[in-house]
């Protein structure tokens, strides 16, 4: 991902360099970016504006463009097969859910944090953040998903690709399990984790499929 933060802008060369390497961009919506997203955007990109100076909103559209094909590809697939791609868990945030372990390590890279975590290292020290782009640095062990899994990646990939962030993907992604959450909140904000079944479900699982997870999950707590 590219980001550019500028407040003024007649012409943004990275933008359009990072469209042709197939790169999501986010941008300040200052006159020279905004022309450029709104007439000269390729169909198969992600590309979002945010306020001069809001680093909060910055910060919110960053995560969106991240999190939305994680979170379907982990329905999807907790739904069809009743179980997650990855040990992920999701929490509900204002433009939708977001992957919890990954956005932490990201933040700790990031940040430089000297704090070391064991149990994260080795995740660490397999991306660096050039420029705001997260970039592998070890080459991927296939052997780690399956076939099935890595064509339910490739899938909701394809399928997010050239969708607005903010309105297209935030239909998909502010399903049933995310709603409920969103709403228990409104009361404990700390309750915001959604529940594997209640993705599941939002998915489209079948009972099967929802009593083989939920048997799963009192195993895990037993053995815990």
């Amino acid at each position: 991902m590219v980001c550019t933060i500028e407040g003024f802008e007649t012409f943004s060369l990275a933008m359009v360099e990072a469209w042709g390497l197939g790169i999501p961009t986010v941008a300040t919506d200052a006159f020279g970016m905004k022309e450029l997203v709104e007439k000269y955007l390729p169909e198969h990109m992600n590309s979002i504006l945010f306020p001069i100076a809001d680093h909060v909103a910055l910060a919110e559209r960053i995560i969106k463009i991240e999190n939305d094909e994680k979170y379907f590809a982990q329905r999807d697939f907790l739904a069809t097969f009743g179980r997650e791609i990855v040990p992920e868990t999701f929490k509900a945030r204002r433009f939708g859910p977001v992957p919890t372990l990954t956005n932490k390590v990201i933040k700790r890279v990031e940040d430089s944090s000297d704090d070391i975590c064991p149990d994260l290292l080795h995740f660490e020290k397999s991306i660096v953040i050039d420029n705001q782009i997260v970039k592998a640095v070890e080459t991927p062990d296939m052997d780690y998903i399956s076939a099935k899994e890595r064509k339910c990646l490739d899938k909701w990939f394809e399928i997010c690709k050239g969708k607005d962030a903010l309105t297209e993907l935030s239909s998909l992604s502010h399903d049933s399990a995310y709603l409920a959450v969103i709403d228990r909140m409104k009361t404990d904000p700390q309750q915001d984790v959604i529940a594997r079944i209640d993705i599941a479900k939002a998915g489209g699982a079948s009972e099967k499929t929802i009593d083989h997870i939920r048997e799963n999950e009192l195993i895990e707590t037993a053995f815990a």
